[in-house]
Protein backbone atom coordinates (compact mmCIF):
# COMPACT_ATOMS: atom_id res chain seq x y z
CA UNK A 1 0.00 0.00 0.00
CA UNK A 2 1.35 3.44 -0.98
CA UNK A 3 1.64 5.73 2.06
CA UNK A 4 -0.65 8.73 2.21
CA UNK A 5 1.11 11.88 1.00
CA UNK A 6 0.48 15.12 2.87
CA UNK A 7 1.76 18.49 1.71
CA UNK A 8 2.22 21.25 4.29
CA UNK A 9 2.99 24.87 3.36
CA UNK A 10 4.47 27.26 5.94
CA UNK A 11 4.76 30.84 4.73
CA UNK A 12 6.98 33.47 6.41
CA UNK A 13 8.66 31.28 9.01
CA UNK A 14 10.75 34.33 9.97
CA UNK A 15 7.65 36.00 11.44
CA UNK A 16 7.64 33.49 14.30
CA UNK A 17 8.65 35.62 17.30
CA UNK A 18 10.86 33.12 19.14
CA UNK A 19 14.15 31.97 17.62
CA UNK A 20 14.02 28.91 19.89
CA UNK A 21 10.59 27.98 18.53
CA UNK A 22 11.83 28.34 14.95
CA UNK A 23 14.76 26.03 15.67
CA UNK A 24 12.43 23.49 17.31
CA UNK A 25 10.07 23.57 14.31
CA UNK A 26 12.92 23.00 11.85
CA UNK A 27 14.36 20.16 13.92
CA UNK A 28 10.93 18.58 14.26
CA UNK A 29 10.28 18.67 10.52
CA UNK A 30 13.68 17.10 9.91
CA UNK A 31 12.30 13.96 11.58
CA UNK A 32 9.57 13.64 8.92
CA UNK A 33 11.71 11.21 6.96
CA UNK A 34 11.27 8.64 9.72
CA UNK A 35 7.48 8.49 9.28
CA UNK A 36 6.30 5.22 7.69
CA UNK A 37 2.51 5.60 7.60
CA UNK A 38 2.45 8.88 5.68
CA UNK A 39 4.75 10.70 3.28
CA UNK A 40 5.12 14.29 4.41
CA UNK A 41 6.22 17.04 2.02
CA UNK A 42 7.05 20.49 3.37
CA UNK A 43 7.25 23.81 1.52
CA UNK A 44 8.64 26.57 3.74
CA UNK A 45 9.23 30.21 2.83
CA UNK A 46 11.20 32.69 4.88
CA UNK A 47 13.42 35.71 4.70
CA UNK A 48 17.03 34.51 5.05
CA UNK A 49 17.54 35.63 8.65
CA UNK A 50 20.86 34.42 10.02
CA UNK A 51 19.42 32.24 12.81
CA UNK A 52 17.08 30.50 10.34
CA UNK A 53 19.92 29.87 7.90
CA UNK A 54 21.98 28.44 10.74
CA UNK A 55 19.21 26.00 11.72
CA UNK A 56 18.75 24.82 8.14
CA UNK A 57 22.51 24.53 7.66
CA UNK A 58 22.55 22.24 10.68
CA UNK A 59 20.01 19.78 9.28
CA UNK A 60 21.47 19.94 5.76
CA UNK A 61 24.65 18.32 7.13
CA UNK A 62 22.56 15.31 8.15
CA UNK A 63 23.14 12.61 5.51
CA UNK A 64 19.54 11.43 5.88
CA UNK A 65 18.07 14.90 5.42
CA UNK A 66 15.98 15.54 2.29
CA UNK A 67 16.16 19.30 2.78
CA UNK A 68 16.65 21.37 -0.37
CA UNK A 69 17.26 25.12 -0.40
CA UNK A 70 16.32 27.49 -3.21
CA UNK A 71 17.18 31.20 -3.12
CA UNK A 72 14.62 33.41 -4.82
CA UNK A 73 15.59 36.78 -6.25
CA UNK A 74 13.42 39.68 -7.23
CA UNK A 75 11.49 39.42 -10.49
CA UNK A 76 13.22 41.13 -13.40
CA UNK A 77 11.01 43.54 -15.31
CA UNK A 78 11.67 43.05 -19.00
CA UNK A 79 10.69 45.01 -22.09
CA UNK A 80 8.44 42.16 -23.12
CA UNK A 81 5.24 41.07 -21.39
CA UNK A 82 6.51 37.78 -19.97
CA UNK A 83 7.66 38.87 -16.50
CA UNK A 84 5.40 37.74 -13.67
CA UNK A 85 4.65 41.14 -12.16
CA UNK A 86 3.45 42.57 -15.49
CA UNK A 87 1.26 39.47 -15.92
CA UNK A 88 -0.03 39.93 -12.39
CA UNK A 89 -0.96 43.56 -13.07
CA UNK A 90 -2.58 42.72 -16.41
CA UNK A 91 -4.77 40.20 -14.58
CA UNK A 92 -5.69 42.39 -11.60
CA UNK A 93 -6.10 45.88 -13.09
CA UNK A 94 -9.03 45.16 -15.51
CA UNK A 95 -11.38 44.13 -12.63
CA UNK A 96 -10.48 47.40 -10.87
CA UNK A 97 -11.35 49.37 -14.01
CA UNK A 98 -14.60 47.44 -14.34
CA UNK A 99 -15.60 48.03 -10.69
CA UNK A 100 -15.13 51.77 -11.02
CA UNK A 101 -16.37 51.98 -14.64
CA UNK A 102 -13.12 53.51 -15.82
CA UNK A 103 -13.15 51.96 -19.28
CA UNK A 104 -11.78 48.74 -20.69
CA UNK A 105 -8.33 50.17 -21.49
CA UNK A 106 -7.74 51.99 -18.17
CA UNK A 107 -5.11 53.03 -17.13
CA UNK A 108 -3.34 52.27 -20.40
CA UNK A 109 -0.33 50.24 -21.46
CA UNK A 110 2.22 52.88 -20.44
CA UNK A 111 0.81 53.19 -16.90
CA UNK A 112 0.72 49.42 -16.44
CA UNK A 113 4.39 49.09 -17.40
CA UNK A 114 5.25 52.09 -15.23
CA UNK A 115 3.53 50.46 -12.27
CA UNK A 116 5.47 47.25 -12.93
CA UNK A 117 8.71 49.22 -12.95
CA UNK A 118 7.75 51.01 -9.72
CA UNK A 119 7.30 47.60 -8.12
CA UNK A 120 11.03 46.99 -8.75
CA UNK A 121 10.59 43.24 -8.59
CA UNK A 122 8.50 43.26 -5.39
CA UNK A 123 5.19 41.43 -5.55
CA UNK A 124 4.19 43.01 -2.25
CA UNK A 125 4.33 46.42 -3.90
CA UNK A 126 2.29 45.38 -6.94
CA UNK A 127 -0.28 43.52 -4.83
CA UNK A 128 -0.65 46.38 -2.34
CA UNK A 129 -0.98 48.90 -5.18
CA UNK A 130 -3.85 46.90 -6.65
CA UNK A 131 -5.57 46.70 -3.26
CA UNK A 132 -5.00 50.45 -2.85
CA UNK A 133 -6.88 51.11 -6.10
CA UNK A 134 -9.69 48.58 -5.73
CA UNK A 135 -11.63 50.11 -2.80
CA UNK A 136 -15.26 50.09 -3.92
CA UNK A 137 -15.99 53.26 -1.93
CA UNK A 138 -13.80 55.35 -4.24
CA UNK A 139 -15.10 57.53 -7.03
CA UNK A 140 -13.51 57.55 -10.49
CA UNK A 141 -11.64 60.74 -9.65
CA UNK A 142 -10.36 59.29 -6.37
CA UNK A 143 -9.07 56.15 -8.11
CA UNK A 144 -7.21 58.29 -10.63
CA UNK A 145 -5.80 60.37 -7.80
CA UNK A 146 -4.63 57.27 -5.94
CA UNK A 147 -2.82 56.08 -9.05
CA UNK A 148 -1.00 59.42 -9.19
CA UNK A 149 -0.14 59.09 -5.48
CA UNK A 150 1.54 55.77 -6.26
CA UNK A 151 3.55 57.29 -9.08
CA UNK A 152 4.46 60.36 -7.04
CA UNK A 153 5.43 58.35 -3.92
CA UNK A 154 3.26 60.53 -1.72
CA UNK A 155 2.79 59.52 1.87
CA UNK A 156 -0.31 58.22 3.53
CA UNK A 157 -1.31 55.46 5.90
CA UNK A 158 -2.61 53.20 3.12
CA UNK A 159 -0.18 53.77 0.26
CA UNK A 160 1.93 50.86 -1.04
CA UNK A 161 5.03 52.93 -0.30
CA UNK A 162 4.00 53.23 3.34
CA UNK A 163 3.41 49.48 3.55
CA UNK A 164 6.91 48.88 2.17
CA UNK A 165 8.34 51.35 4.68
CA UNK A 166 6.69 49.48 7.53
CA UNK A 167 8.14 46.22 6.21
CA UNK A 168 11.62 47.75 5.91
CA UNK A 169 11.40 49.18 9.43
CA UNK A 170 10.36 45.81 10.81
CA UNK A 171 13.23 44.07 9.01
CA UNK A 172 15.77 46.53 10.42
CA UNK A 173 14.44 46.46 13.96
CA UNK A 174 14.50 42.67 14.02
CA UNK A 175 17.73 42.11 12.09
CA UNK A 176 19.91 44.95 13.39
CA UNK A 177 18.69 45.50 16.94
CA UNK A 178 16.78 42.35 17.87
CA UNK A 179 17.14 41.34 21.53
CA UNK A 180 20.36 43.15 22.35
CA UNK A 181 21.77 44.93 25.38
CA UNK A 182 21.97 48.72 25.25
CA UNK A 183 25.74 48.59 24.66
CA UNK A 184 25.32 46.06 21.85
CA UNK A 185 22.50 48.09 20.30
CA UNK A 186 24.69 51.21 20.18
CA UNK A 187 27.55 49.33 18.50
CA UNK A 188 25.29 47.58 16.00
CA UNK A 189 23.67 50.87 15.01
CA UNK A 190 27.10 52.50 14.63
CA UNK A 191 28.23 49.68 12.34
CA UNK A 192 24.96 49.84 10.40
CA UNK A 193 25.38 53.56 9.78
CA UNK A 194 29.01 53.21 8.73
CA UNK A 195 28.91 49.96 6.75
CA UNK A 196 25.49 50.25 5.08
CA UNK A 197 26.06 53.96 4.56
CA UNK A 198 29.19 53.14 2.56
CA UNK A 199 27.39 50.38 0.66
CA UNK A 200 24.62 52.68 -0.62
CA UNK A 201 26.97 55.60 -1.33
CA UNK A 202 29.89 53.94 -3.13
CA UNK A 203 29.64 54.22 -6.91
CA UNK A 204 30.91 50.67 -7.42
CA UNK A 205 29.98 47.61 -5.31
CA UNK A 206 32.84 46.32 -3.19
CA UNK A 207 33.39 43.02 -1.45
CA UNK A 208 33.36 42.59 2.32
CA UNK A 209 37.17 42.50 2.49
CA UNK A 210 37.55 45.81 0.66
CA UNK A 211 34.79 47.53 2.62
CA UNK A 212 36.41 46.46 5.89
CA UNK A 213 39.80 47.74 4.77
CA UNK A 214 38.38 51.02 3.49
CA UNK A 215 36.47 51.71 6.70
CA UNK A 216 39.17 50.34 9.03
CA UNK A 217 36.65 47.99 10.63
CA UNK A 218 37.13 44.38 11.68
CA UNK A 219 36.16 42.15 8.76
CA UNK A 220 34.05 39.88 10.97
CA UNK A 221 32.01 42.88 12.16
CA UNK A 222 31.38 43.99 8.58
CA UNK A 223 30.48 40.45 7.57
CA UNK A 224 28.04 39.98 10.47
CA UNK A 225 26.40 43.35 9.70
CA UNK A 226 25.64 42.22 6.14
CA UNK A 227 24.59 38.75 7.28
CA UNK A 228 21.94 40.25 9.51
CA UNK A 229 20.55 42.11 6.49
CA UNK A 230 20.20 39.24 4.02
CA UNK A 231 16.56 40.23 3.60
CA UNK A 232 17.60 43.45 1.87
CA UNK A 233 21.18 42.86 0.71
CA UNK A 234 22.48 40.48 -1.95
CA UNK A 235 25.94 39.02 -2.37
CA UNK A 236 28.58 38.53 0.26
CA UNK A 237 28.34 34.73 0.18
CA UNK A 238 32.07 34.90 0.71
CA UNK A 239 34.30 37.79 1.70
CA UNK A 240 35.55 38.33 -1.84
CA UNK A 241 32.19 38.67 -3.65
CA UNK A 242 30.58 42.10 -4.25
CA UNK A 243 27.75 43.21 -1.98
CA UNK A 244 24.78 45.24 -3.23
CA UNK A 245 21.17 46.06 -2.36
CA UNK A 246 18.41 43.74 -3.51
CA UNK A 247 16.21 46.64 -4.61
CA UNK A 248 16.57 50.40 -4.98
CA UNK A 249 13.48 51.18 -2.91
CA UNK A 250 15.45 50.17 0.19
CA UNK A 251 18.07 52.81 -0.63
CA UNK A 252 15.40 55.47 -1.06
CA UNK A 253 13.88 54.44 2.26
CA UNK A 254 17.16 54.75 4.18
CA UNK A 255 17.88 58.24 2.84
CA UNK A 256 14.43 59.81 3.37
CA UNK A 257 13.68 61.17 6.86
CA UNK A 258 9.95 61.20 6.09
CA UNK A 259 10.00 57.47 5.43
CA UNK A 260 12.75 56.14 7.70
CA UNK A 261 11.31 57.33 11.00
CA UNK A 262 13.69 55.36 13.24
CA UNK A 263 16.70 57.63 13.68
CA UNK A 264 19.21 54.81 14.12
CA UNK A 265 18.56 53.66 10.55
CA UNK A 266 18.27 57.02 8.78
CA UNK A 267 21.44 57.64 6.74
CA UNK A 268 22.76 61.07 5.76
CA UNK A 269 24.38 60.63 2.37
CA UNK A 270 26.24 63.94 2.80
CA UNK A 271 27.82 62.74 6.06
CA UNK A 272 28.73 59.41 4.47
CA UNK A 273 30.35 61.19 1.50
CA UNK A 274 32.37 63.33 3.90
CA UNK A 275 33.48 60.25 5.82
CA UNK A 276 34.36 58.30 2.67
CA UNK A 277 36.38 61.23 1.34
CA UNK A 278 38.49 61.23 4.50
CA UNK A 279 39.10 57.48 4.50
CA UNK A 280 39.94 57.52 0.77
CA UNK A 281 42.48 60.32 1.32
CA UNK A 282 43.92 58.40 4.28
CA UNK A 283 44.20 55.27 2.11
CA UNK A 284 45.94 57.20 -0.65
CA UNK A 285 48.32 58.81 1.83
CA UNK A 286 49.30 55.49 3.36
CA UNK A 287 49.64 53.41 0.17
CA UNK A 288 50.89 55.65 -2.66
CA UNK A 289 54.68 55.68 -3.14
Amino acid sequence: MVPLTLVMVIDALDECESEEDIDSIIQLFNQAGKLDTISLRLFITSRPEIHIQSSFDGISRDQNSAFQRHDLHKVKISNSDDDDITKFLRHNIPPIAQKHRLGRDWPGEACTKRLAEKSDGLFIYAATACRFLSDLRLSKTEVERRLQIIFEDQYGKLTPLNILDLINTQILQISVIGHTLDEEKEERCRLFQKVVGALITLFKPLCIEDIAKLLSEDISDVESTFQRLHSAISGGQDRASPVHLLHLSFLDFLLDEKRCIVGEFLISQKDVHDSLLKVCLATLSSTLK
